[in-house]
């Protein structure tokens, strides 16, 4: 899952078409293309979520991606980095954009713009270090903040834009403890209604069911322009549904049977192979056993141990050659055969 958030912002001249490609990164080598597809924007309604999802590759694997058409620029939520604050000019536009007498636009209510300051009182781990980011929600929009490294005073000076759809909505904000090898653990977490977003405050945290007191405490500055004619009027109408939404993992009896099979699988193969192994060494099999000790024989008189890591090298020499002169013949091979993109609404 990447459940990242991004803002193209496009003019009418641009055309509605937009590729979308999904790469498997290679360190030191050329990128692979997995698969790709074109999306066109003119099939999408304005103003509402839309789930967009398409094949990769034979094997049935699927992207699915969340899309959502707005009608002017200023729309987004995109992560910016801002050496200072909002300017006069943006908050200008801004304010005209969601003036009383600009109402065109109802579904659109209003612009919410979040500074991610720092985090304070922070405690500490009774082992291993705290590695603390923040994940922004509101409706269908979620950004998340770069994590930084064993810090318990950590800064982050980021401002973040985010859509309003309904003045009634929710901003939550989740401090998160990183952790390698388990599922990151909620340090705390805050639920701030529209409506407060004023200025700058410390919000203390609760805990992730917001019903406990939490640990620590997040400054943010908040910035929210809105049109009250827009946001009676979307108050009458039925809220967004929440597609961006954690599913709750619950024990299945069936998987943990799954993994029990295979697990047993697995140690009946590492007894096989300590049988065969054995057999070898015993002589039961002779034919087997004749060929393993001529074998040994070969290694270790003709082998030496400078050509292992040989072999390797021209290994992946020929890898790179075979991925950069072989490239377009596979990427035309998964644009003919495995891009197969069908469009579901939500």
């Amino acid at each position: 899952k990447w459940r990242e958030s991004f803002e193209f912002r496009y003019l009418n001249t641009s055309g509605n078409t937009n590729l979308v490609s999904v790469w498997d990164a290679e360190v030191g080598l050329a990128d692979n293309l997995i698969g790709d597809t074109d999306i066109d924007i003119s099939k999408i309604a304005p103003n509402k979520p839309f789930k967009y999802i398409f094949g990769l590759d034979h094997v049935n694997t699927k992207i699915s991606l969340l899309i959502k058409v707005l009608k002017f620029a200023e729309l987004g939520a995109v992560e910016l980095q801002l050496q200072k604050e909002i300017s006069d000019a943006e908050a200008r536009i801004l304010s005209e954009q969601y003036a009383l007498a600009n109402t065109t636009n109802i579904s659109n209510v209003g612009y919410l713009i979040v500074k991610l300051i720092r985090a304070t009182n922070i405690p500490r781990k009774k082992i291993g270090a705290m590695d603390p980011y923040v994940v922004m929600e509101i409706e269908n929009c979620r950004s998340v903040s770069p994590v930084r490294g064993n810090c318990l005073e950590p800064e982050w000076n980021l401002t973040y834009r985010f859509p309003i759809n309904d003045y009634h909505s929710i901003l939550y904000l989740s401090l998160l403890d990183e952790e390698d090898l388990v599922t990151d653990i909620v340090v705390g977490r805050v639920a701030i209604p529209l409506f407060n977003c004023r200025g700058l405050n410390k919000h203390t945290l609760k805990d992730a069911k917001l019903s406990g007191i939490g640990k620590g405490e997040l400054i943010v500055e908040t910035t929210f322009f809105y049109n009250p004619v827009r946001a009676a009027v979307r108050t009458f109408s039925p809220k967004e549904e929440i597609i961006l939404k954690d599913k709750l993992t619950k024990f299945d009896i069936s998987l943990l049977q799954r993994d029990v099979k295979r697990i047993s699988a697995q140690l009946a193969s590492v007894q096989d192979l300590r049988e065969s192994i054995d057999r070898i060494f015993r002589w039961r099999n002779k034919p087997l056993s004749l060929f393993s000790m001529i074998t040994f024989v070969f290694v270790t008189y003709y082998i030496e141990l400078w050509m292992i890591p040989l072999a390797l090298g021209l290994l992946l020499l020929y890898n790179h050659i075979a991925q950069r002169f072989g490239l377009k013949k596979k990427e035309s091979w998964v644009r003919n055969n495995a891009n197969k993109a069908y469009y579901e609404l939500s």
